[in-house]
């Protein structure tokens, strides 16, 4: 997801129904709407749309364990 935000179209990803690592996706998908990058989750597909200008930003995450 991260590396589509550098193409110069539209991507969009599909992904399988049960997906086991979802909540990181969305994890991802969240740093990546906080950093202006357009993005949209529905049902099984991420789409991530050209974006100009990224805001460069550091961002921290917790661990998981």
């Amino acid at each position: 997801a991260l590396a589509a935000a550098n193409h110069e179209q539209a991507f969009s990803i599909y992904l399988p129904k049960n997906l086991p690592s979802l909540p990181y996706l969305e994890i991802t998908l969240a740093c990546m709407r906080h950093a202006g990058i357009p993005v949209l989750h529905e049902n099984n597909c991420v789409s991530i749309f050209p974006n100009t200008e990224i805001t460069r930003q550091t961002i921290q995450i917790e661990k998981d364990w």
